[in-house]
């Protein structure tokens, strides 16, 4: 089969366009042929899709947590890789905050009232919103992310102000 040029494909898709557009028939009968091809494997493909999930339950659940820990590591580094309060670096101690106080909030307006907010589905909008360069995150470690949230300041920050004479 012949490979069509960058031009052909445009004047096809512009061709088809119009035709879907004229020609509601078409539509009504791909919807069709589609719906009838998914009620005669639904039974089948949801038998083969739960089988596999037992199967291969360790293995996916392995993947998932390599995926989420990548995207947490990635937005630990878009932020600065350490804690903004204490300059703790270690991976398995820092936190993605909220700079304002509004996670829950936030999480409120994403999610609506009937789904929830599980870590990948957070570190993909978190991602999303620093590729448009958000400052709504800051990156701290779980001891300053409990005081600022128990007491509304790190003690971090009132050691440093008491030592120095200054905030942090």
């Amino acid at each position: 089969m012949k490979k069509r040029t960058p031009e052909q494909l445009r004047r096809h898709r512009e061709y088809m366009s119009e035709y879907r557009k004229t020609h509601h028939e078409y539509r009504e009968r791909v919807n069709r042929r589609r719906c009838e091809r998914q009620k005669l494997n639904r039974e089948k493909t949801s038998k083969r899709w739960t089988e596999w999930r037992r199967d291969n339950a360790e293995r996916q659940n392995k993947y998932n947590r390599d995926q989420l820990r990548k995207k947490r590591l990635q937005i630990i580094d878009l932020l600065g890789g350490q804690c903004e309060c204490c300059g703790e670096s270690e991976y398995e101690f820092l936190a993605i905050d909220h700079r304002n106080g509004d996670g829950n909030k936030h999480r409120k307006e994403l999610t609506g009232r009937n789904r929830s907010m599980n870590g990948t589905r957070f570190c993909n909008i978190v991602l999303k919103e620093l590729k448009f360069g958000t400052d709504r995150y800051r990156i701290l470690c779980h001891n300053c992310n409990s005081a600022i949230g128990f007491y509304g300041s790190c003690p971090h920050k009132q050691a440093t102000f008491d030592v120095l004479g200054v905030a942090c």
